[in-house]
């Protein structure tokens, strides 16, 4: 990369940026973003490094700043969004989600038969993994939206 950016523009940079290292990146990270935060540490500063590369900007350069010029999501926030298409699909196009998360909710009508306001809403198990708990975190605050 620190090649290229010398001899490239800046929309092929982040070309190169999103066919190589975009796709390693957004590859399972409803997975391994659900850990500690030290874990993903490395992975952070890897590519905010990439990033201040293409981009040209020095070390002490802001990442908000960074993310903004790349049109990126931090990585929590990218895996926010991730968990969110995950419940968007679960509720609208069933056939798309694999059938290991089908279990994962229902909604309140098909757990019990009282007409209630919330009988539309989604009905969580409780959580037995990290990733259902993390799951369960996000949709508990935000799953309203998108009903």
């Amino acid at each position: 990369m620190y090649k290229l950016r010398s001899k490239l523009s800046l929309d092929w940079l982040k070309l190169i940026y999103f066919a190589f290292v975009y796709p390693y990146i957004l590859h399972g990270i409803e997975i391994y973003a659900n850990t500690f935060i030290t874990y993903l540490d490395t992975l952070t500063k890897l590519n905010n490094k990439i990033l201040r590369i293409i981009l040209n900007q020095p070390f002490r350069s802001h990442t908000l700043d960074l993310y903004r010029q790349c049109d990126l999501l931090l990585l929590n926030y990218l895996n926010t969004h991730q968990l969110l298409i995950l419940v968007f699909k679960f509720l609208y196009h069933r056939h798309l989600v694999p059938s290991t998360f089908h279990d994962y909710f229902s909604h309140n009508k098909d757990i019990h038969g009282h007409s209630t306001r919330t009988s539309n809403n989604l009905h969580m198990i409780t959580p037995n993994t990290a990733f259902r708990k993390s799951i369960n975190v996000l949709c508990y605050g935000m799953i309203y939206l998108i009903i």
